[in-house]
């Protein structure tokens, strides 16, 4: 599945969507749920006078009869009169922001300034990837998979103990009626606790997040290939996030003491194939083993605003404020929202490359009967 975004005009971007079966169930209204939470998720860690108004989501093609065609999905994203719109592109377009691709993208273009840079890179894109990732939600939801994410880390409040096994347990609602996207209440009340006082002392914090995905059949991804590989793929999609510094898989610390591998395969006659903990993260030699997939990325803080001389002014080569239109304090719950997004994306292209890109029937059919032989070889 592949989306390209562009910029319509000075407010509105088009999202092209591509490679999705025929037949998915789709309302309409499903972009504007998705295109709301990762809005919500930003708007929430932003300065509080930022304006409330969120970006509108429409489906201009792509849709018949509420399913989906043979023909690209187009998805407009209106952004004029919310935090997102004109006011990112306000400041100064001779001073690059620091923490993005601003300053290379400016000496590989060799423009005259900043302008075509800050257009190309702010955070509406991905706004808009993550919205439009919900035609790829849709048709893994048809397939019994569901991908979703949560804040782990914001400052120095954690959940604790967090593990593959239990990161795969907690309940979406817990996790969407969370304003910082925090499943464990104490954890979140701490979260938005520990928000405050980095709005109120100007300090950006670090965090992380953990996306999960329930319900994938083994096989999916590639042996043979690194390039192909489910890992790779995932980690360079959750990679592509805003402000995320590393992607871990499963337990990545977890040992034994005695020296025995923390993990084991075991046989249930119900379940087929299952691991005791699940420590590689539901990925092995580039290919899914059956157990949910859990990665766990590390987010950078925003360090922007006025009081930090973190950039360069590119017409007197002084150092200058780096430019911060929203005040963001943390971009954990953001970030983790665009990353389940991508991984929602990776995820449907590999079963549409495991089992055909055909119809949504054909492929439905395909997985039937893949479950269905693997299902006695546990037998």
């Amino acid at each position: 599945m592949r989306i390209d975004v562009t910029r319509h005009s000075a407010d509105r971007y088009i999202a092209v969507i591509e490679g999705m079966p025929a037949g998915i169930a789709l309302q309409r209204s499903d972009a504007q749920t998705d295109l709301d939470r990762v809005a919500e998720a930003l708007l929430f860690c932003s300065a509080p006078d930022a304006p409330q108004i969120l970006p509108r989501a429409t489906v201009l093609s792509g849709l018949s009869h509420d399913r989906s065609s043979a023909a690209p999905l187009l998805l407009e994203v209106d952004f004029a009169g919310t935090a997102f719109s004109e006011a990112l592109d306000a400041h100064g377009s001779q001073t690059p922001r620091f923490g993005t691709a601003d300053l290379a993208f400016f000496l590989r273009m060799n423009e005259d300034d900043c302008a075509s840079a800050l257009q190309a890179v702010t955070l509406r894109h991905a706004i808009v990837r993550a919205a439009a990732a919900f035609a790829a939600r849709a048709f893994l939801a048809e397939l019994g998979v569901d991908v979703r994410s949560f804040s782990s880390r914001i400052g120095s409040v954690e959940l604790r103990d967090l593990d593959a096994q239990k990161a795969a347990l907690f309940a979406p609602l817990d996790i969407e009626t969370s304003a910082v996207r925090c499943p464990d209440p104490q954890a979140s009340r701490l979260m938005v606790e520990a928000l405050d006082a980095a709005r109120t002392a100007g300090e950006p914090l670090p965090g992380a997040f953990c996306v999960v995905a329930a319900g994938c059949v083994p096989g999916l991804g590639s042996a043979t290939d690194p390039a192909c590989g489910l890992a790779a793929l995932i980690a360079a999609a959750v990679m592509g996030a805003p402000s995320v510094s590393s992607v871990a898989f499963g337990d990545a610390s977890a040992h034994a003491s005695d020296g025995a591998f923390p993990d084991r395969v075991q046989v249930d006659r119900t379940r087929g194939f299952t691991y005791a903990r699940n420590v590689q993260g539901g990925v092995a030699g580039g290919m899914s083993t059956g157990a949910p997939i859990v990665c766990i990325s590390t987010v950078l803080p925003c360090y922007q605003g006025e009081h930090i001389l973190s950039s360069i002014d590119l017409t007197t080569l002084e150092q200058a404020a780096s430019p911060d239109a929203l005040g963001i304090a943390c971009l954990a719950p953001f970030s983790s929202v665009c990353a389940e997004s991508a991984v929602a994306c990776v995820l449907a292209e590999a079963y549409v490359r495991t089992f055909g890109e055909g119809p949504l029937s054909d492929v439905a059919r395909a997985l039937d009967a893949y479950r269905a032989r693997i299902k006695t070889a546990s037998r």
